[in-house]
């Protein structure tokens, strides 16, 4: 399966809100969750959604001219859905959820922080592998465990750090316990970031990486999201009545990534994953996903990695001789 499965790295470099429906609790409208762990993620059929019609304006097809379609290779990719001309079918691409790696969060008197634990960590190594990407081996629980291997250290004060300093604060928590990272673990999570954002960058970043107890994550993820108030106004610059609402964001900065894949046994052209590659590099890879498009909402920047399957690129051939070394060859 890995030849057919690559890793799409994804940062948020503005606040993204995919919505739920509306909320039963502080928030209007939350953010999309999973059910289980209470994680945001990005769904992958509005993933999915976001790729195609960013590929349509890459390839736009009208019929008749005044009128945008689905042209023959966008059905082939991403799918068909008209039942009513009998013509309905899967596409040949295979999108899946955009999964939480890192949250970026608040830290008194060290700025940002990139915020994990052990149950993230381990499933960016399995999808990893999914993609063939080779990580290199650690546990994320390891630290959190008891000298006997047994029990793990729930402790509500433990976390793990570059530089292992105390008192660590992180938005209104304050950590006394904070062990430095180790090296497998360090070296592991230091390739996670050279995936999800590059080499250069993840040395900065692994640097900025804090681990916490799934437990202690839990609330982090559920009451760290910005919420922001919005309104409408009528013509009098007066907010309508019933027109005041909250929403919950993902904040600029976050890390997350999908697994795209062909499906299996399905060789009709054009290949889905190099089609979307091909598009991400002609839109610089940065498109929009979510609400609020036009407040400067939801744009992420997105890159497909390299499978590593694949054959390397032979190198480039050696520019020909010039006239004139030629002719200095000659005398």
């Amino acid at each position: 399966m890995t030849a057919n499965t690559r890793l799409l790295a994804i940062r948020a470099d503005s606040f993204v809100h995919v919505g739920e429906g509306q909320g039963f609790g502080e928030v209007d409208l939350p953010f999309v969750r999973e059910p289980a762990t209470g994680y945001p993620y990005l769904p992958g059929s509005g993933l999915k959604g976001a790729l195609r019609r960013n590929w349509w304006q890459e390839h736009p097809a009208f019929d008749p001219p005044d009128k945008p379609v689905a042209g023959a290779d966008e059905k082939r990719i991403f799918g068909d859905s008209d039942s009513v001309a009998g013509t309905a079918a899967a596409g040949t691409l295979i999108v899946g959820d955009g999964r939480l790696a890192f949250l970026p969060v608040r830290s008194l008197g060290r700025g940002l922080r990139y915020l994990t634990c052990p149950l993230l960590l381990q499933r960016c190594l399995r999808d990893f592998a999914r993609c063939g990407i080779t990580v290199t081996s650690c546990d994320p629980y390891g630290p959190f465990r008891d000298g006997d291997d047994k029990p793990f250290k729930g402790g509500e004060e433990k976390a793990v750090s570059h530089d292992g300093e105390a008192p660590l604060f992180l938005e209104e928590f304050r950590f006394d316990e904070v062990e430095e990272i180790q090296n497998g673990l360090r070296k592991a999570i230091e390739e996670l970031l050279e995936h999800l954002t590059s080499e250069s960058e993840a040395q900065r970043l692994v640097a900025q990486t804090v681990i916490v107890t799934d437990e202690n994550f839990d609330h982090f993820a559920g009451h760290a999201l910005p919420v922001r108030m919005r309104n409408k106004l009528d013509e009098d610059k007066v907010v309508e009545r019933g027109m005041l609402w909250s929403e919950e964001y993902l904040p600029p900065e976050t890390l997350l990534y999908a697994v795209l894949a062909r499906r299996a046994l399905v060789t009709t052209q054009p290949d889905p994953l190099a089609e979307i590659e091909s598009m991400l590099e002609a839109r610089g890879n940065y498109i929009q996903i979510g609400g609020n498009e036009t407040v400067g909402q939801g744009l992420v920047a997105l890159h497909l990695r390299p499978d590593p399957a694949a054959p390397s690129p032979p190198p480039p051939s050696p520019p020909p001789p010039s006239p004139a070394d030629t002719a200095d060859a000659g005398s």
